[in-house]
């Protein structure tokens, strides 16, 4: 059916490559039958009786053939037309937090694509003078679903401060950005026991390392740590990097000539050489902040 959001080159695109074997695969068997008793009624030699039990297997090798072809066309044909973006390194961040915006103003100078999701209008008006992509929508509403465009964006980092949303946010977009690309920050339940931690199967793969959860990240910021970006080298290591900024440092993300832009996940403890991480450190005045902080905390009880 024609459609007002498809554009002349998706109806050419899909005219090109849309599959036409399912309608010959259905009715391959029924051809045959009917040329067997065709031939059982004389209107037909049995030259060609003999043949129709070779139809199915002519028309599954032709299928085979066909979707092996178009395979190897969709992604050039795609991008010839403009359909298809030149990377898939895209972020798009379920939520659109503070640090989640810093860090976004720093990947989007480098080139990469980054879009926001929040219902939280505040958030989202930080995101759009910061000049970043941010649309106010639940990352769980059927708008997200059937009328954003995740076009080049590789990547989906659920982190907004409900972990159960974290959760259904990656379960839900399972056949979209796939297992690998699925992320989340570390829910407070991750180490309760399995009759009260939400099922692992529907959760995305924790990031950040240190297992930051939401509230964590807010108040390192909030006492003043920054987003930068560092080249691990031969020279200068992780360990160097952890001397430099503190242990209480969190890599958010990588990027390597070979792998990409990717996030950092939980348990990483090594960094190859020739690879940048983006990572929030302590500022000049987080320090003194979080000293201030737990000496001015009561302790539960008293």
């Amino acid at each position: 059916l024609y459609s007002k959001k498809v554009n002349i080159k998706e109806r050419f695109f899909l005219a090109a490559l849309a599959p036409r074997g399912i309608v010959a695969a259905a009715v391959a068997s029924i051809f045959a039958l009917e040329l067997e008793n065709a031939a059982a009624q004389g209107l037909v030699s049995e030259e060609v009786a003999s043949q129709a039990g070779n139809i199915v297997s002519i028309i599954f090798l032709v299928i085979v053939g066909t979707v092996t072809f178009y395979g190897l066309l969709a992604r050039p044909l795609a991008k010839k037309l403009g359909l298809a973006a030149a990377n898939s390194n895209g972020i798009v961040f379920a939520g659109a937090d503070r640090w989640a915006i810093m860090v976004g103003k720093i990947l989007k100078e480098e080139g990469h694509n980054v879009i926001y999701l929040d219902t939280n209008y505040s958030k989202i008006a930080e995101a759009k003078m910061a000049d970043l992509d941010a649309h106010r929508a639940n990352i769980l509403s059927e708008f997200v679903e059937e009328e954003m465009e995740f076009n080049g964006m590789g990547t989906l980092i659920a982190a907004t401060s409900n972990d159960e949303v974290n959760s259904l946010a990656c379960d839900h977009f399972l056949h979209h950005f796939g297992t690998a690309n699925l992320w989340q920050l570390t829910p407070g339940d991750s180490e309760n026991h399995h009759s009260t931690a939400v099922s692992h199967h529907i959760r995305g793969r924790y990031c950040f390392t240190g297992s930051p959860r939401f509230q964590d990240l807010v108040r390192y910021v909030r006492h003043g740590g920054v987003v930068k970006k560092t080249l691990i080298t031969d020279v200068f290591t992780l360990e160097d990097f952890y001397t430099e900024h503190g242990g209480d440092a969190y890599i958010l993300f990588l990027e390597s000539p070979d792998k990409g832009l990717r996030p950092a996940a939980a348990d990483l403890s090594e960094v190859s050489p020739d690879t940048t991480v983006y990572a929030l450190v302590p500022g000049e005045d987080t320090i003194d902040s979080q000293k201030a902080e737990d000496t001015n905390t009561v302790p539960m009880g008293l």
